[in-house]
């Protein structure tokens, strides 16, 4: 197979260099287009293309004449034949400026830990295509599937039912706008999932809330990796109570809630018990202070964050803040 290929659209090429250097070690070849009109000639190389990796902050002419963000030109086309991986190489939210806005999914890379992590995620997807060739043509759209359909006409939840009771052995790819989610079946068992950013057991539920997105199963297909050990009926089950449990939650902390960090939170720090996604979210909030924004913006899923923001409520260091309150928008001064 010919070697794989990262399209890497990002204007000022800082978060470029540094994965493109990471990613070359590895033996991969990237292509970094800094002009997002360059974007379509850039899909046209010889070489197959793995991944996308796009800067939500690079603009493109739409059919119209308009300046836009080139993720939203691209979600408003047909999907592309990889998956996409939108980030920000900054340490401010999109949304904090109106003309831009950025998809849920948006990977923040500003810190050496957050380029670990996307080129750890960006050789996932690489090496899956390398051990899988035919994956790529899936994606692509010039592999004909064993079944296809809209989750709007057969849900999640019923398409891993099916596997199940078949003890189906094959890979099924849901598209949604610029969202690709990826789950692999031995004997009607979920092995393995990616969706976007997440993978393993966070990707499966991600995708299981999904319902607008088109779905092709591809019998025989393979993603090459065992990464989930529960039982497919276990993983529904879960899912749906981590469905009610984030409707419950969002109930107290709705989505546009405005949060900041308590004055003098550090003197209550110490004497208390955290796991890590307490101490990221609670170190993220003076970044993105809208519950929106923190779940958008962190590695971990929905109900990750949504607990770790209840725990921290409890533990007196974060507080709500009431629209019109004169705190509303104001930095944290600690």
């Amino acid at each position: 197979m010919s070697q794989v290929t990262v399209i890497i659209v990002e204007p000022s090429q800082i978060v470029a260099t540094i994965i493109r250097r990471s990613l070359e070690e590895s033996g991969f070849r990237c292509v970094v287009v800094r002009e997002a009109a360059a974007f379509d000639a850039a899909l046209g190389v010889d070489d197959p293309i793995g991944l996308v990796l796009l800067d939500v902050l690079a603009l493109m002419t739409d059919a119209a004449g308009y300046e836009r963000p080139l993720w939203q030109i691209l979600a408003e086309r047909p999907p592309l034949p990889m998956p996409v991986l939108c980030f920000s190489g900054t340490n401010s939210t999109p949304t904090d400026t109106p003309l831009f806005d950025a998809p849920p999914d948006t990977l923040t890379v500003a810190a050496p830990a957050d380029f670990q992590n996307v080129t750890r995620l960006i050789q996932a997807y690489l090496q899956m295509c390398q051990r899988q060739p035919r994956l790529l043509a899936a994606l692509g759209g010039r592999l004909l599937p064993s079944l296809r359909g809209m989750l709007r006409e057969c849900t999640c939840e019923s398409l891993l039912q099916l596997m199940q009771m078949g003890e189906h052995t094959g890979v099924l790819l849901l598209r949604a706008g610029l969202h690709t989610g990826l789950v692999g079946f031995e004997r009607g068992q979920v092995v393995h999932a990616l969706a976007g950013a997440l993978t393993r057991k966070e990707a499966v539920f991600t995708i299981f809330k999904w319902q607008t997105a088109r779905f092709a199963y591809f019998r025989g297909l393979s993603l090459g990796e065992r990464s989930i050990t529960d039982s497919t009926e276990n993983l529904i089950l879960e899912a749906n109570r981590l469905d009610d449990e984030v409707t419950d939650l969002a109930a107290t902390l709705p989505p546009q809630s405005y949060l900041r960090r308590v004055r003098g939170y550090t003197d209550q720090l110490p004497g208390k018990e955290y796991n890590m996604a307490e101490l990221e979210v609670l170190a993220m909030v003076d970044h993105y202070h809208i519950v929106r924004d923190l779940i958008s913006r962190s590695r971990h899923g929905e109900i990750v964050v949504m607990k770790a923001l209840r725990a921290l409520l409890q533990k007196g260091l974060i507080e709500i803040v009431p629209l019109g309150d004169p705190r509303y928008l104001v930095a944290d001064a600690v």
